[in-house]
């Protein structure tokens, strides 16, 4: 405080917190009206100024006299410099009345302290000086064309710093420094200005070294020649607001964010540009990815094309994170790119690592992209690490060296989903070029969902899609209304298809998919590809609906080397495959299930309502293979295999032979067992023969399907099977197990259940079961049939917990190693108190039933499949009794439904062997049968290794381990056979043929 003290007696400490003034009453009324308060520097708020007068000890009538402590509020604003360079005759003092004429006036004197404001008048328009604006530890700066305005914090009035007139002020540095400099810790505010630095090398905005603290922008202009554009990378957390912030540089990096926190409110450009030269257009590393970090989000104008920006024409080292890319992201999250427009970089367009949350729309990442081919190789589009969700919407990714759209996620990573939609691919297709995938995706480990909607693929050398998936991962795919047409003109033999699947013998995967309604067209090898690997506790289950592969008519337009559409299950676990209503034609096959490699593998295949036609006659096999079993004799395969094949009026197959006029065709169905694998042929009625009537089974199969064309040695429908081993394996009717999988309840104190099991505890429950039908309308003649049933207990492997064959059912001693729950009063369901539907009760977490599978549940299905029910593998109708899969807490029960639809099948039993068995196949040539690689070279993958690494799915090196169906090859050579060395999904290969 400060007061005039003139008149005064005397007077101490004037211009401090403590004042005292002496004199008369007048006289120190007279200073009291001259009080100018000063508030410390950086204090804005309220402040108390107390005031005490006194007769200063001199007494008189009444003796010393004092008023006691008065006080009164002070309510203090932030102080405010201005800069205006058109005031003419100015002192330079920094008030609005007498402002700084130039930046370098105001830098001169550094009047401004932590907290304080600074205007920078329109003025002229444009402040061209060789300095930008340094500002001091927490200064502010707001640009004349806005307001600035504060609340009194004592009266509540309005405080008008700055009325906004004119447009923003431009700082245009002509000399080599930045526009604007922060220093110190304390965080500032910018809001209104535009920086032109174009004419040196200078930043933009620059963080000079310093922990910023807190940086809040808004309405911001920058523009540069080889200077960053934004510059924060020593930390502090930063956040860009508004709808018109834009950033352009000639070769300097627009915008360079490391080791900075991005907050909440995010960094909000309407475009950004970076055009020439080797650094990377935009670089966003360690930003933060906690729940209060926001992320970049390029907007553009919301319609037009490149509006967001041009990022382009980009050199650098192969491995730079600073140099050759357009976006280089780390570390960082919320990544929304809008209408940018992005072309030609020496390494990728766009990579990012440890990414959570990426959007981009309505982008183009054109030109040529990526100059490796080794490794992981460079392309449009990379990622190693992305969470959360991503989205690529109407966006053109094309001119990969290598992929287009690549994501490995390594470190079980949760990729809730990653939808593409609307959007066009495709790498190099020049002649002789060395691409991979147009879309690669693959997993180690967590979750890995995607969605592929109305999207187009027009060339890649490796897959146009590729799924792959290793270690314990879960994932969900959905590829619907797409276009996918390879025009590559260097595709691998075995590839340019679509592939999906993965797994080795550790590699536990659980997969769901629903491919319907695309169009796949000009692939080597499969056109569409599902390979499910050996882990024991896999899962692949899915429907093939609605696709069309191939034109009708033209040769070789699907696949000139594979199979229209080819399922395989290898080994251990479950697999669950619908395929109906496609419309295959130009390709060697059509459709092509096997499971195999014993472990007791189980399949349920649904082939219904397709049309197979215009195939290759002269290297095909047939136009629908169902293969169960690649091991033969007693010693070989112990598959299982649930297949309906074709039904009444429209589930019918077409299958068209053409005449086979190649000579090389078969049958339009062939079926094949091996081993003492078990087929179970699903209908309206079951399959009635004996499991080695091959007539009969070739029989049943006809009665379902059409097959025209035949002749030239093509007949309709054959099958195959191996009877040289002890009962057991073949063909019979109705499905042939039920399966264990995840979910459920887990029990809130978890114990074994039963894990050896008895046949005293099985037959426990077996009356309950047969009950449980009779309560709910089964018929005396559906109720005798289930009575006649005998059972078992075995170890069935994999994760098959019931089978039934025969009239007998074998249930699985270890409940597929969930352990049984045993009721011990099955008649009741009191542990199972939370009803999902009348017929689909689950336990209590606290219940005894918690954690394990029902016993009940598994007899009462398997009894189903005794009187006719099929299984059901529609993931909708999963609270029904036949649905083929059973978690933990879970119980189903019958309907009346389920007993009314119920239609007995015949109990075939075994007699023998059947003319249709080779007795000697070594006698037997394979070579007409097989279709030679085009190309000696392939930079194919199989994605069942179980050792198979980033570089061998994406660039075909050779470090991967044997692929499965080496050993399948090995009987196929011994048997007389030619094996080739190509890809899984090139021409599927038939190790037995009549």
């Amino acid at each position: 405080m400060s007061f005039d003290t003139s008149g005064l007696t005397s007077f101490t400490n004037n211009n401090s917190h403590t004042v005292t003034l002496t004199g008369t009453a007048a006289q120190v009324n007279t200073a009291l009206a001259t009080l100018t308060y000063n508030s410390d520097d950086g204090f804005t708020g309220t402040d108390t100024v107390t005031l005490n007068v006194s007769d200063n000890g001199h007494t008189g009538t009444g003796g010393p006299l004092s008023s006691g402590n008065q006080t009164f509020h002070v309510g203090v604003v932030p102080q405010v410099f201005y800069i205006d360079n058109s005031a003419a005759g100015s002192h330079n003092l920094g008030t609005q009345a007498d402002p700084y004429t130039s930046i370098a006036a105001f830098n001169a004197a550094n009047p401004a302290g932590s907290g304080d404001y600074v205007v920078l008048e329109h003025g002229t328009g444009t402040y061209s000086e060789a300095s930008g604006i340094n500002l001091a530890n927490g200064v502010n700066l707001i640009g004349g064309s806005h307001n600035l305005q504060f609340t009194n914090p004592v009266t509540g009035q309005v405080v008008t710093a700055n009325t906004g007139s004119g447009t923003d002020p431009v700082i245009h540095v002509t000399g080599a420094d930045n526009g604007i400099d922060l220093l110190g810790t304390s965080g500032h505010t910018i809001t209104g200005v535009s920086i032109d630095t174009s004419a040196s090398t200078g930043i933009g905005i620059s963080d000079d070294g310093n922990n910023v603290g807190t940086v809040t922008m808004q309405d911001i202009v920058i523009k540069t020649s080889s200077g960053t554009g934004m510059s924060f990378t020593h930390g502090g957390t930063i956040t860009l607001t508004g709808s018109n912030n834009t950033i352009t540089s000639t070769t300097g990096t627009a915008l360079d964010v490391e080791n900075t926190q991005i907050g909440s409110s995010n960094l909000i450009l309407k475009s950004i540009t970076s055009s020439g030269g080797s650094n990377n257009g935009i670089i966003l590393s360690n930003t933060g990815t906690a729940a209060g970090n926001g992320g970049l989000h390029v907007t553009g104008d919301g319609s037009t094309a490149g509006s967001g920006g041009t990022i382009a024409n980009k050199t650098g080292a192969d491995g730079s994170t600073t140099q050759g890319s357009g976006i280089y992201l780390n570390n960082t999250k919320d990544v929304q790119i809008s209408y940018l427009a992005m072309h030609d970089f020496q390494n990728y367009g766009i990579v990012g690592t440890n990414v959570t949350g990426f959007t981009l729309g309505n982008t183009t990442v054109t030109g040529t992209n990526g100059t490796s081919v080794g490794g992981i190789g460079e392309g449009d589009v990379y990622f190693t690490g992305l969470s959360g969700t991503a989205s690529v919407t109407n966006s053109t990714l094309t001119g990969a060296a290598y992929d287009a759209l690549h994501v490995f996620n390594d470190s079980g990573q949760t990729l809730n989903r990653i939808t593409v939609s609307g959007s066009t691919f495709a790498t190099n297709s020049a002649a002789g070029n060395a691409s991979n995938d147009a879309i690669g995706f693959q997993a180690t480990g967590g979750t890995f969902n995607a969605t592929i909607q109305n999207s187009t693929v027009t060339s890649a050398r490796g897959d146009m899609f590729q799924l792959n998936l290793l270690g314990t991962v879960s994932s969900d795919l959905v590829m619907t209304g797409d276009n996918f047409s390879n025009t590559n003109q260097n595709i691998v033999s075995g590839g340019g298809g679509i592939t999906i699947g993965g797994g080795g013998p550790t590699n536990d995967i659980t997969l769901t998919y629903d491919i319907a309604n695309n169009t796949i067209k000009g692939a080597l090898g499969a056109a569409l590809g599902i390979s499910k690997g050996t882990g024991s506790a896999g899962s692949f289950t899915g429907t093939i609906t609605g696709n069309t592969i191939g034109t009708q008519g033209s040769g070789g337009s699907g696949s000139t080397q594979g199979y229209g559409i080819a399922v395989f299950e290898d080994g251990a676990g479950t697999s669950s495959t619908t395929i109906t209503n496609n419309h295959i034609s130009g390709v060697v096959g059509g459709i092509y299930t096997l499971v195999h490699n014993g472990a007791a593998g189980a399949m349920t295949a649904v082939i219904q309502g397709n049309t197979v036609d215009t195939l290759d006659s002269t290297n095909g096999f047939a136009g629908i293979y169902v293969q169960n079993g690649s091991g033969t004799g007693a010693g070989g395969d112990n598959n299982l295999l649930d297949a309906t094949i074709g039904g009444a009026g429209a589930l019918r197959n077409n299958v068209d032979l053409g005449g086979n006029t190649g000579l090389g065709l078969v049958a339009g169905i062939f079926l094949e067992q091996e081993g003492v694998s078990k087929t179970g042929l699903i209908g309206t009625p079951n399959y009635g023969g004996a499991p080695y009537d091959f007539t009969a089974v070739a029989n049943y199969v006809a009665a379902n399907n059409t097959v025209t064309g035949t002749g030239n040695g093509a007949v309709a429908t054959q099958a195959i099977g191996d009877p040289t081993h002890a009962a057991g394996g073949g063909y019979f009717g109705g499905a042939q197990f039920m399966v264990a999988t995840s979910g459920g309840v887990a029990a809130a104190s978890p114990t074994t259940g039963e894990t050896h099991l008895t046949q005293t505890e099985l037959n426990s429950v077996v009356s309950t079961a047969i009950a449980q039908w009779a309560a709910v309308g089964a018929s005396a003649s559906q109720l005798a049939i289930m009575k006649a049933v005998t059972f078992s207990v075995a170890t069935l492997g994999g994760s098959v917990v019931s089978a039934e064959s025969n009239g007998h059912i074998t249930i699985d001693a270890s409940a597929a190693g969930h352990g049984w729950f045993v009721d011990p009063t099955p008649s009741d369901n009191f542990e199972f108190a939370h009803a999902a539907t009348a017929t689909d009760l689950f336990a209590d977490p606290t219940s005894a039933a918690a954690g394990h599978l029902d016993l009940l549940t598994a007899v009462s299905h398997e009894l189903g499949h005794v009187i006719g029910l099929a299984d059901d593998t529609t993931p909708s109708h999963a609270g029904d009794l036949m649905y083929i899969n059973l978690t933990d807490g879970e119980r189903r029960l019958p309907s009346a439904v389920d007993a009314s639809t119920a239609s007995p099948h015949v109990m075939p039993t075994q007699d023998g062997t059947s003319p249709q068995v080779m007795a000697n196949r070594d006698s037997f040539d394979f070579a007409s049968f097989v279709q030679a690689p085009s190309q000696t070279t392939t930079s194919r993958v199989d994605p069942g290794a179980s050792t198979q690494t980033m570089s061998d799915l994406f660039s075909g090196q050779s470090n991967a381990a044997a692929p499965w169906w080496m050993s399948h090859e090995a009987v196929f050579a011994a048997m007389g056979g030619t094996p080739t060395d190509s890809h899984a999904q090139a021409t599927f290969h038939h190790d037995l043929v009549v």
